[in-house]
């Protein structure tokens, strides 16, 4: 063995994986005027494929302050994962007023929730505009009822929710994607298609196009919430649809050619 060996970090699975995104992070999910690489929850749990030890971890890490996770409001349950020294970079170098105050207090508040009454008035309310704070109510009205937080009204205008300019923009054009992706199964005989099939559409790869997003990126989004299901030859890669997917694709069901039976 090489005794350099010893000097490398023992990463888990979860922490290689994240490695692996962020590294292979497609332009249209690199936020921020400083391009800041982010991964979907849903594509950490398509290349470890146990959640539970996934969140276990992102726990162990989130309070360890390494990684910044951070809730989407308005899309769910979808969560966003980066470095934390990324998010503090990319913040202060945003130029908004009060966002190097609010990054000498993020190792205070490692969760998602941050109080309005940490930072002053005017540096809350510039920050909110450019979209690195938004009101935790959101997160209420966007959930279901029973999903609902149990807090007061006070309590919730006093809460916020640390964010990253641009991720709303990538869910959107996200969920398009992953759209046409199911579409296209939708139409085949048995919900089954090569990769490739996939790949050559030309809706892809408008949208691809258009996202700045990649197949790859969308993939492992479908895989990790379970829409679909993917294996390997060495020779093909198929893409078949699973229960949860055919749920999904028959409630925005596809224009044009017919599904095939």
């Amino acid at each position: 063995m090489d005794p350099l060996d010893d000097d490398l970090p023992d990463l888990s699975d979860t922490e290689a994986s994240l490695a692996l995104l962020l590294s292979d992070c497609p332009p249209g999910a690199m936020l921020t005027n400083n391009p800041t690489p982010c991964a979907l929850l849903h594509a950490l749990y398509a290349l470890v494929n146990e959640p539970t030890a996934v969140d276990l971890e992102l726990e162990r890490l989130r309070l360890a302050h390494t990684v910044r996770v951070l809730l989407l409001p308005a899309h769910g349950d979808e969560r966003l994962v980066l470095r934390a020294e990324d998010y503090s970079n990319a913040l202060q170098q945003s130029g908004v007023h009060g966002a190097e105050a609010l990054a000498e207090l993020l190792p205070r508040f490692t969760g998602v929730h941050i109080s309005r009454s940490a930072i002053d008035a005017p540096s809350a309310d510039a920050l909110q505009a450019a979209g690195w704070l938004v009101p935790a109510r959101q997160a209420a009205h966007a959930a279901g009822p029973d999903e609902a937080p149990g807090i007061d009204a006070a309590a919730e205008a006093n809460d916020l929710l640390l964010a990253l300019p641009g991720a709303g923009r990538l869910l959107v054009r996200l969920t398009e994607c992953r759209r046409a992706v199911l579409a296209i199964l939708y139409k085949e005989k048995f919900g089954r298609a090569m990769a490739h099939v996939v790949d050559r559409s030309p809706s892809i790869r408008k949208l691809l196009a258009a996202s700045k997003l990649d197949l790859k990126c969308v993939l492992r989004d479908l895989i990790g919430k379970a829409l679909i299901r993917s294996t390997s030859t060495a020779a093909t890669r198929t893409l078949e649809l699973t229960p949860a997917g055919w749920q999904a694709a028959a409630a925005t069901p596809p224009r044009g050619k017919k599904r095939g039976r």
